[in-house]
Order: C-alpha cells, then structure tokens, then sequence
C-alpha cells in the first residue's frame, strides 16, 4: 500500500491543482474493467450522435466498479488531502468511441484554438466562493482504461494553477487561457489523475481510431449531498466492506439510524458522528502510524 502523498507531490498538488499518476492500474486490472465497461456499453449503447455513454452512479452498476471505490493506490492519498469524514459524491463511466472530424469539429474549439468546454465541476449555482477562489470541497480520481498518448485520443485538459483563479472569467468570452497553463493528460492505460475543485478542465473530440474509457470517482466530505444518489440500494449495501458503505454514503453500523434515536432531536449521521461511523478514521490513523513508524 502508498502511504499516501510524498511532499514533492503535495507541492505540485497544491501549486497545480492536479497530480497525474503512472502505472496505478495493473494489467489485470485493466483488461477486468475494459471488459466491464464493454459489457455496459452494449446494454446501454451510445448517444446517437457522438456514440457517448455516460454511466453515472457506476458503483451500483458492478461489483468491480464498486470496488475501485477504495482503490488500494490512490485512496490513501485522497483521505491524505481531504481527511477520512469522505463519500462519494459521483462515481462515472465515461465511454467515447471516435467521432468524425465534422463532429469533432462541432465539438471543437473556441476562437483561439483551445478547447470549448472548459468548465468546473460543481452544483448548478454554484459552490460558495471567496473572491471568486472555490475551497477545495472535493477531489476527483479519474482512472485511464485506454491508451491516450495518440494524436487527437480525446484527453483531459487542465489548466494548470486555474484553482487559483477567478472561477468567473469562465463566463467572460474575452478571457484566454494562456497556453502555457494548458496540459494534456496524454498517458498510457494504467494511469490517473487527481484533481481538486476549481480545476478548469475538459475532454477533447476523440478523432483517433480507439475507444477513450475512463472512470471518474469525487470523493467530497460526507454532509454534502451527492449528485448522483440519494440512498444506495439494500444490496449494494450487502456487498460492501464498512469503508465501502461509508464511501458510497451508507449508514456503517446497521443499527444506527441515519437520524440518531432521540425523536425529539433528530441528528444526521453526516453531521454528528462518532468513530464508529468513520471506518476509515481507524484505517487512516494506522496509515499514519505505519508512515511514522517508516521515517524512523
């Protein structure tokens, strides 16, 4: 198991915004997800103009996609940057199968050549802001299923330090994102990247000749409400381990109501908890321990 984020790491995350990853997913692993992910896009198939499919709420979708949900690599490092009182917000399987240059086109750049769609990910109206910086409410873990170091693959953009900016100028057209802030996440399967709140991020037109496929999971702390869920169903709650249900925004301990037992003071779980809720609080302070113990 990592130990969670070296300091060299921590520095580029907080300068940057984002930290890529190499060789996260075995092979093994891979070729499990791909086939996960073939056998999804069959049921479902595609948008019928792009071929898009866009799962969300993957956990409760496979087994396998719910296990991701505490991957072994890069769960320490988020509980490492956010604490151990974590959920999920969105769990998503993004599959993009090669478009044609017009759609690609329509899909396209702006004026200045950059990429279209550069958004933030958040609520409608918005997280709240200080002078328009956004604190950082969640970090997003986004695993490479295929091999985007080709021409026009359909990677992730990111701008690099835009957490740090006005998150406004998104809606002003006469902005530019300076070219040198922009990065493509161009890597070999078995990748990932970690990204905070307020990132300016988005995919390009996939015009290769494969099918991009990524995994999204944004981890956010437990009183937020999801995006994607409410409740998780009674049997994905079954299969999980106790860190999994706290994860997928389960109730732990199966005697305790979501809103304690005293009827006249109701108090959410989310909000006022105790260890026994947070499993991984005890996993998180035996990481530390074994990391101290290590430095020694």
């Amino acid at each position: 198991m990592k130990w969670g984020l070296t300091p060299r790491e921590r520095r580029q995350f907080e300068e940057d915004g984002f930290l890529v990853k190499h060789g996260v997913l075995s092979r093994t692993e891979l070729a499990a997800l791909n086939r996960v992910a073939d056998r999804l896009y069959r049921r479902y198939s595609g948008d019928a103009h792009t071929g898009r499919l866009e799962v969300r709420n993957a956990v409760a979708h496979d087994r396998l996609l719910l296990q991701m949900v505490d991957h072994r690599t890069l769960l320490p490092a988020i509980v490492d940057l956010l604490g151990p009182d974590i959920k999920l917000r969105t769990s998503e399987l993004d599959i993009r199968p090669p478009v044609s240059a017009t759609t690609g086109a329509e899909i396209g750049r702006n004026r200045w050549g950059e990429p279209e769609q550069w958004h933030i990910d958040g609520p409608i109206y918005g997280y709240p802001d200080i002078d328009g910086l956004l604190p950082m409410m969640e970090v997003r873990a986004g695993y490479y299923l295929t091999d985007l170091r080709s021409t026009d693959s359909g990677c992730l953009c990111v701008v690099k330090g835009s957490h740090c900016f006005d998150y406004r100028l998104l809606a002003d057209p006469d902005f530019r994102v300076p070219a040198s802030a922009i990065v493509r996440v161009e890597v070999p399967s078995g990748s990932a990247i970690l990204f905070r709140t307020g990132v300016w991020h988005c995919a390009t037109p996939n015009m290769s000749t494969r099918t991009r496929k990524v995994l999204y999971y944004a981890y956010t702390y437990r009183w937020i409400q999801s995006s994607d869920y409410f409740s998780q169903s009674a049997a994905l709650l079954r299969r999980c381990t106790p860190i999994q249900r706290q994860l997928i925004g389960g109730v732990v301990r199966r005697t305790r109501h979501p809103l304690g037992d005293a009827a006249l003071r109701p108090s959410s779980f989310y909000w006022f908890t105790c260890p026994e809720d947070i499993p991984l609080l005890a996993w998180w302070d035996e990481v530390v321990s074994r990391r101290k113990g290590r430095r020694r």
